[in-house]
């Protein structure tokens, strides 16, 4: 009787998980409109868009020479009431001064000490400060132009701080937690994988769609960009269990079987299936650990065929008394 040609695999073991699917688009928790505190036209851009920066880091600068000079005028003048005032204080310990003099001499010292911590600021706020750690994705304003105060002029975002929202039906609610596995698959990024974790489940159902929000924070990444689309894998279980890749497996009826090898012939087993990914299937009943398996060839076989096997490598498999002694 001629042989059928196969190629076989060792069932083995492995891990395999219970995932939850679902959708989303990245955001960021951490974006910022950055606005001029004062009123002032442009005279300088010190960052430009995808520049990343650092908290207080200085983004643009308004006209300032007005207000440095009226600061400096300012200081002077706390210098000069200083001095005046340390005269008085001698004055006063000698009962030269009267309690008026001296009290009025104090009271003009602090008068211009407010005024002049009142120009530092209004100079200070000339420049336009980073409020947070970021990369700047928009710049809203160029030399020259009137700012307004209040007025948006950059926006930052931090890209640590991408979030994935996901909505999944209330019914999986006591299988979450924070700090639960997740997988996200980008297709911008070439279907590459980006493991991640729970990082908030919501404590309300929305009543009209019946789903909760789970945030899910991905592990740092350089190429994740805020409004990206990703599928989202939420890991439910995860156990250890005997594992084939699917292509070995074959349905008749919509019931799975597989041909395992024994004593050179193949012979068929219904298998019970349990949790299975994107290329591997967990099987429950029928395999057992080191059995051999037809991964190539299934599609000739009956129950009984003889065959010529070889593994994946193209090496001949010999005609053994038991799959599990192979």
């Amino acid at each position: 009787e001629p042989k059928v040609p196969v190629v076989v695999t060792a069932a083995g073991r492995g891990d395999m998980e219970a995932f939850l699917d679902g959708s989303a688009t990245l955001e960021a928790e951490a974006a910022v409109d950055v606005v001029s505190l004062a009123t002032g036209v442009v005279s300088e851009i010190l960052a430009e868009e995808g520049d990343r920066v650092r908290k207080d880091r200085e983004l643009a600068r308004l006209d300032y020479e007005e207000l440095d000079l009226a600061e400096r005028r300012a200081h002077s003048q706390v210098e000069r009431l200083q001095a005046d005032f340390a005269r008085a204080e001698r004055l006063r310990k000698e009962n030269f001064l009267s309690v008026e003099d001296y009290q009025k001499a104090q009271f003009d010292l602090k008068q211009a000490e407010l005024d002049w911590q009142q120009k530092k600021l209004e100079l200070e706020r000339t420049r336009i400060l980073a409020p947070i750690t970021g990369t700047v994705t928009q710049r809203l304003i160029k030399v020259g132009d009137l700012v307004r105060q209040n007025q948006a002029v950059y926006r930052i975002v931090d890209f640590d701080s991408l979030v994935a929202p996901v909505y999944v039906p209330e019914k999986y609610l006591s299988e979450l937690h924070i700090g639960q596995p997740a997988v996200l698959d980008l297709p911008a990024l070439g279907g590459r994988k980006v493991h991640g974790r729970v990082k908030r489940v919501s404590p309300i159902v929305e009543s009209q769609s019946g789903t909760i929000k789970v945030t899910v924070e991905p592990n740092h990444d350089t190429g994740l960009r805020p409004g990206m689309f990703s599928n989202v894998q939420l890991v439910l279980d995860r156990h250890a269990g005997v594992v084939l890749p699917k292509k070995s497996i074959v349905y008749e009826d919509e019931a799975p079987h597989v041909f395992v090898i024994e004593d050179g012939r193949a012979r068929r087993r219904s298998i019970a299936l349990g949790y299975q990914d994107e290329t591997r299937a967990e099987v429950t009943s029928g395999v057992a650990p080191g059995d051999l398996v037809v991964l190539v060839g299934q599609s000739t076989l009956k129950d009984g065929s003889p065959v010529s096997a070889e593994d994946e490598a193209g090496k001949p498999v010999g005609e053994v008394r038991s799959a599990r002694g192979a």
